[in-house]
């Protein structure tokens, strides 16, 4: 140990007794002395090396305030630093990043690992994963301490790759700025095993404390034992503080760590406003003894948007997620997803694709450009008013036996369905696959759909309750899909909705050679349709004939008959037009005009013509008939 200077340069042999005689420096302890002053004015005293926490604990700090722990594992740099130290010494029980000198209060200073993030090999961790319980080492104490070291710190922390840290318990993080990721995607992996009720739940009090947890693995041992990952804000904070970002999980990969195991939630959130979800990839578990629906719903929810009372986060933000096999992909109940938007989602093996059952109005569920593969409903919405869907692609699976949905809106006002919606039907036959309806229109005002695209239909928009005010545009579907209640558009409501073909052609008829007699004589039709209430058509008719020998009047009529309940122009049942017809002469009368249908059942389009005088002829083809819908 070096001596201090007023020892090596005292004035005599005793200090301050002169009697004792004058004292001469002794050489060796000068240059001692020189050399540690020349450390300290170089950059610091030299640095200590040990083996141990217990050789570092030991050593003087008098004389080094800098170490080197060479533990296998836990290789880093020490500082001692002055200070009050206890609680942190208290929170780090491994001596991961705090270590208390065996010769001096915690409260007086500390080992502090010189580090600007944190590992969980500082604290002992070991990412040995063997795929068995017995063979892998428990890091549950390790991980828990580096959590509670990050808190007091302000350090993020960084998972090292390798075959994964076994963990058998659920990890909990509280108020602190979490910063939690993987070295690369995926990397970062923690397997919990069967003691864990959950993997990792943070709770925070404020959105002053962030929640970042990017590019790890979280699997269970277990079967349907809680959520992959928690994250809670206070309800306090949700209500006050509702522009503030706080949370962002990124390229996170949940699922069991064997096909027999797997998480009961992937990620819940709960009063978390502002939250954003990237790259998810969550998987539930299977069932492989069976090869219905049975095999897909053991998940409950792949990403679970919640709430408590008189809290309302909005401004979610989820994109591409990738979620398989579970009952509700995405999930908002109560409260808990207001301004939701939905980015590019692969949703396979759901009973149900997205789902918000509101309690009372929250505004917009935007999904769009992804795809569903789904038994039951694709996407489910209720009291989700403004909300849009575009660019999806939703399947019906085959392999059971249920009526499936593709996009059910009930109390969503204002809500635009399309461009480019495509629903495709991987049954062949009703009997063995279920119904297979495309959208359903419950209770909302002032929809829109546009262009729907059903495969193998049943009924591809049915509109019901008190809906009105809506518009669907160019429905197209293709194939037979045997023994379905098929109906492209049915409305039931009691409102007054729209139904506009695109100019599409519905009739086209023309006639034979026939003879126009004094009483009403029809040259063309259009056979019996199915119309439905809100479906308008343009009418085009055209009627060229010559009369006989005798001058009069030719009266052409557009008419129909039917079950449905139908008027021209908004309010005649029939259109007329008058002409002169000389005595051999030839006429050509056209009539265009629109029929709304507002009931629905069958209608008849009529082309009638009534000559007074002579009879008149019209040659093969001189009579049209023309019918679009609009």
């Amino acid at each position: 140990m070096v001596q201090p200077a007023s020892t090596i340069f005292r004035d005599f042999v005793t200090d301050g007794v002169p009697a004792s005689g004058k004292w001469a420096p002794y050489k060796p302890d000068v240059r001692a002395w020189g050399s540690w002053l020349e450390g300290v004015i170089s950059g610091g005293l030299a640095a200590a090396t040990v083996s141990s926490i217990a050789a570092l604990k030991a050593i003087d700090t008098t004389t080094f305030t800098k170490a080197t722990l060479k533990l296998s594992g836990r290789y880093g740099d020490f500082v001692w630093t002055s200070g009050d130290f206890s609680a942190h010494v208290a929170a780090d029980t491994v001596n991961g990043v705090y270590v208390k000198a065996d010769a001096i209060a915690a409260t007086a200073g500390a080992w502090v690992r010189a580090a600007t993030s944190l590992i969980p090999e500082m604290f002992g961790a070991i990412s040995d994963w063997t795929g068995t319980v017995g063979t892998s080492t428990n890091n549950a104490t390790a991980l828990q301490v580096m959590i509670a070291v990050a808190k007091l710190a302000g350090l993020s922390m960084r998972l090292s790759d390798g075959p994964g840290y076994y963990c058998n318990a659920t990890l909990s993080a509280t108020n602190m700025d979490f910063m939690l990721s993987g070295i690369s995607y995926g990397a970062g992996r923690i397997v919990f095993g069967a003691g864990a009720t959950d993997g990792l739940v943070i709770s925070q009090d404020t959105f002053e404390h962030v929640t970042s947890a990017q590019s790890l693995t979280l699997t269970t041992l277990g079967q349907e034992t809680g959520a992959g990952l928690k994250v809670t804000y206070s309800n306090t904070d949700s209500v006050n503080n509702r522009n503030q970002p706080r949370c962002l999980l990124m390229d996170l990969d949940i699922r069991g760590e064997t096909l027999a195991a797997g998480w009961q939630d992937g990620i819940k959130a709960t009063d978390v406003h502002n939250l954003s979800i990237i790259r998810p990839c969550i998987n539930g578990r299977r069932d492989l003894n069976f090869t219905d629906k049975r095999s897909f719903n053991l998940m409950r929810y792949g990403i679970y948007l919640t709430n408590t009372s008189g809290a309302f986060p909005a401004d979610l933000n989820i994109e591409c997620p990738r979620i398989y096999s579970c009952q509700v992909g995405i999930y908002g109940d109560g409260e808990g997803s207001e301004g939701i938007k939905i980015d590019r989602p692969e949703l396979v093996g759901m009973v149900t694709g997205i789902s918000t059952r509101h309690t009372t109005t929250r505004p917009l569920v935007q999904v769009r450009g992804g795809h569903i593969n789904c038994f039951e409903f694709g996407i489910d919405l209720k009291n989700s008013p403004q909300s849009n869907i575009s660019d999806m692609l939703i399947y019906k699976i085959q392999l059971t036996n249920t009526d499936t949905v593709a996009i059910k809106l009930d109390t969503c006002d204002f809500s635009t369905i399309g461009p480019n919606v495509r629903l495709i039907n991987q049954g062949t036959d009703k009997a063995t696959n279920g119904e297979w309806d495309g959208v359903q229109i419950i209770n909302t005002n002032y929809f829109k759909i546009e262009g729907p695209e059903q495969e193998r239909p049943s009924r591809t928009v049915a509109i019901s309750g008190t809906s009105t005010g809506g518009e669907t545009r160019d429905i197209r579907t293709y194939g037979v899909y045997t023994g379905a209640t098929v109906a492209p558009y049915l409305d039931t409501s009691s409102g007054v909705n729209s139904r506009l073909g695109g100019g599409r052609k519905v009739v086209s008829s023309t006639n034979s050679a026939i003879t126009v007699l004094a009483s009403p004589t029809t040259v063309a039709t259009s056979g019996s349709l199915n119309v439905n209430k809100g479906e308008r058509f343009l009418v085009h008719a055209m009627i060229n004939t010559t009369k006989g020998a005798t001058a009069g009047e030719f009266l052409t009529t557009v008419n129909k008959t039917g079950t449905a309940t139908a008027v021209f122009n908004d309010s005649r049942g029939a259109i007329l037009q008058r002409m002169a017809q000389a005595a051999s002469a030839s006429v050509a009368q056209v009539i265009s005009c629109v029929l709304s249908v507002t009931a629905s059942g069958t209608l008849t389009i009529n082309l009638q013509g009534t000559s007074t005088g002579s009879n008149s002829d019209v040659l093969a083809g001189d009579a049209q008939l023309s019918i679009e819908m609009i």
